[in-house]
């Protein structure tokens, strides 16, 4: 149980709770400005299923994304692929299912898009670096 609680200790420190809920205010934004609340989407989308996440969501894609880091799969499906016995990696799809990880994926932005600062390269990362 210590190393759990040491590398759950290790992610938090990795981003202060400040960024997390920045990140998750910014990416709540963009997924509402996505097409398919005007329309241009099918209905079918899975882009229509946008929910606003939360501050635990935005941690737990940190911890995923570092973990496929460390598990090498084909791609993206198969980390979270459950049906397949001999190369099944069940961490992953006990956090998040594919489409809510990819789609979380999707939307995930660090600063407001609708502010560009055209001599500010950086200006979708800044508040991460600041």
């Amino acid at each position: 149980m210590k190393l759990r609680s040491d590398a759950k200790t290790r992610l938090l420190s990795m981003a202060s709770e400040e960024i997390y809920h920045h990140t998750t205010i910014e990416t709540n934004r963009n997924g509402k400005k996505m097409p398919g609340r005007k329309g241009e989407l099918s209905q079918r989308s899975r882009l229509n299923k946008w929910e606003d996440v939360s501050a635990n969501e935005m941690r737990a894609i940190v911890g995923v994304v570092i973990e496929m880091g460390l598990v090498h799969k084909f791609n993206v499906a198969n980390y979270f692929n459950d049906k397949f016995w001999l190369t099944i990696t069940p961490g992953f799809s006990c956090v998040f299912n594919r489409d809510q990880y990819t789609l979380i994926c999707s939307f995930l932005h660090f600063a407001d898009i609708s502010k560009k600062y055209e001599e500010d390269r950086l200006y979708k990362i800044r508040p991460m670096i600041i």
